[in-house]
């Protein structure tokens, strides 16, 4: 298991949420900020170009597009994957129900005791965990 902490530039305090990730990548989004991330590459650009967020359609406008988010608000995660299994989250517990019935578990820590979401990335046999604060955020990727 390869466990990655995703860290918040200085500027960004606290998120309200983060995209379904795609390869390791995907935006972290708070009132003020928007940041995008390139795993492999240890990229993390801060959008500076307009973009705006729309709490109630849980959407960030991008360039013209409406990018779906999850966190403070809901949103839809993959919790489902072929292949890999039934991501479960209860109180920081993220299990993950294989197809042949195992189950696989990772505890986390959720500082503020806010939101948390989870999420399958959508094209790796990784998740994301995520809460207010960057020290709570992980990237796994499931071996």
């Amino acid at each position: 298991m390869d466990e990655i902490t995703i860290k918040f530039p200085n500027f960004m305090e606290r998120s309200v949420g983060f995209t379904v990730p795609s390869n390791g990548q995907f935006y972290v989004v708070s009132f003020e900020d928007l940041v995008y991330y390139q795993l492999d590459s240890g990229s993390v650009t801060e959008i500076e170009q307009e973009w705006e967020l729309k709490e109630e359609e849980r959407v960030i406008l991008v360039e013209g597009d409406r990018v779906p988010f999850i966190g403070l608000w809901g949103g839809s995660p993959i919790h489902k994957r072929e292949g890999i299994g039934e991501l479960q989250l209860k109180n920081s517990v993220v299990s993950l129900v294989k197809m042949d019935g195992q189950i696989q578990r990772w505890k986390f820590k959720n500082f503020s005791g806010d939101w948390e979401q989870v999420t399958f990335d959508c094209s790796r046999n990784a998740f994301l965990f995520g809460t207010p604060y960057d020290f709570d955020y992980k990237y796994v990727k499931i071996i």
